[in-house]
Order: structure tokens, then sequence, then C-alpha cells
């Protein structure tokens, strides 16, 4: 899974790991809504957040487009509650291998 630093922290391009992951990825405007498993995540482009669950959390970095592509941060900030990330970073890091 190609990971950038273009940006000074680790990214990933989301269209990259939609279909492995079976994520649904909407863009609409500075709005990045991301679904996994049930679980809706919406990101705002240039924002180091993500609301959850109704619960905003800290990101490392900001989601961001370049290339005509979004990139989500590769690595969690404050860790929410480990049932709403487990979905999400585990297959992450199955998706890389």
């Amino acid at each position: 899974m190609p990971v950038t630093t273009e940006r000074g922290t680790a990214a990933v391009a989301a269209s990259r790991v939609a279909s492995p992951l079976g994520l649904t990825l909407a863009l609409d405007g500075s709005r990045v809504t991301v679904g996994l498993s049930g679980v809706v995540f919406v990101f705002q482009l240039g924002a180091p957040f993500v609301r959850a669950g109704g619960v905003v959390y800290g990101l490392v970095g900001e989601p961001y487009v370049a290339r005509d592509t979004v990139w989500v941060a590769a690595t969690a900030g404050s860790p929410p509650p480990q049932e709403i990330w487990d979905d999400w970073w585990s297959c992450l890091w199955r998706a890389q291998w």
C-alpha cells in the first residue's frame, strides 16, 4: 500500500484502500464521508479531526486532496473507543500486505 509523507505525516490514498476494505467514499466540497462496517467517518479537508458516532476525534494529520485523490492519515491521533477503530485500522493494516 503506497504511503506518502508529502505533507509531513503518513497518509494513504482513500481510493486505494476503498476496494480492499469495502469502504464507501464520498467527497462533497470540503467534506469527506467514509463508511466502513456500518460506521460512518466524516472528515473535513484541512482539519485534523474525524467525527464518528457523534463524537469528534483528533488525527495525526488532516485529510487533503492532491492530484484528484483524497488522502487520509495512515495513523491515528487521539484514539477513539477501540471498537470504532478496530475495523478501520486492522483492515488498513491487512490491506498493506
